[in-house]
């Protein structure tokens, strides 16, 4: 069973739908990633400028020992903020980086759902059909009919595609 012009147009349409958020995505994550690569440049340059700040204190360090002190500590204090924050942009730009990793297989995934639950729908079309064409089958098939448990093959079959449909839904989300 052929898909119709209007089922073919709707799965562009979303297949369309999907590569433009996706698009979006990618734009959002390469503006994060520039964004966290700018406020990397100011963070050098705050500590450029604080340790030549450091370096002019240490000349005037004979005549105002006490001021160099204070100085020294709120450098320190600085500094291990500054630290802090440089891991902090590092990890948000490795967790970028891990979620876009993520997201590339599993855009894959759950765009490929609907073509499984649609070639599954195909098959149990053509096994209806050959039991109504065929309402007594070769005992072989029969049996393997029977071990293999068809209707709940069949129902259970679809029940694995929206728990699939689901658990990628919620991959996406969290991804995001």
């Amino acid at each position: 069973m052929t898909p119709s012009l209007e089922q073919l147009q709707q799965k562009i349409k979303a297949l369309e739908k999907q590569n433009r958020l996706l698009k979006k995505k990618l734009e959002r994550s390469e503006s994060s990633r520039v964004e966290l690569e700018n406020v990397y440049e100011i963070q050098s340059k705050l500590v450029t400028q604080t340790i030549q700040g450091l370096e002019k204190s240490q000349a005037e360090a004979e005549a105002r020992s006490q001021e160099l002190q204070n100085a020294f500590n709120n450098l320190q204090m600085m500094q291990a903020q500054l630290v802090e924050s440089e891991k902090m942009s590092a990890l948000g730009v490795m967790i970028a980086g891990i979620a876009h990793e993520i997201n590339n297989p599993m855009s894959f995934i759950a765009g490929n759902i609907e073509h499984a639950r649609g070639y599954v729908e195909n098959l149990i079309a053509v096994l209806n059909l050959y039991q109504l064409i065929y309402p007594e089958p070769d005992p072989k098939i029969r049996a393997l009919i029977e071990t293999l448990d068809i209707p709940f093959v069949i129902q259970d079959v679809f029940q694995l595609l929206n728990s699939m449909e689901s658990c990628s839904d919620l991959i996406s989300k969290i991804i995001l």
